[in-house]
């Protein structure tokens, strides 16, 4: 597998194995309650994990087995380049993994 360590701390691992992969996310306990997205919100509330990248809730029946047809539309909203012409206001064929980040900033 492969395993990337961030300056701030964050680490991601990747593995391949029986035809899937497989990733971990590690994050700093400074990080608790400070972040959002696809993985949460890290904040030890596990029935308050959906939102969508507006900040509102995610309306799901039932958060410990939500539905295919709550949760799809959640993540699709999460794709860069839907997040990116919804909170970012960049229209989403200009853009990459690599050329717009939070905040608007780049790797530059």
């Amino acid at each position: 597998g492969v395993k990337v360590i961030f300056t701030s701390g964050i680490s991601v691992q990747v593995n391949a194995g029986l035809n899937m992969l497989t990733y971990a996310v590690s994050m700093t306990p400074d990080m608790k309650g400070h972040v959002r997205g696809m993985l949460g919100n890290f904040n030890s509330d596990s029935t308050d994990e959906f939102y969508w990248p507006n900040g509102t809730a995610v309306a799901i029946s039932n958060v410990t087995t939500p539905a295919e047809a709550e949760t799809f539309p959640w993540g699709q909203a999460w794709a860069l380049p839907n997040y990116a012409a919804a909170e970012l206001g960049v229209d989403p064929s200009t853009i990459s993994l690599f050329s717009v980040y939070p905040g608007g900033t780049n790797a530059a």
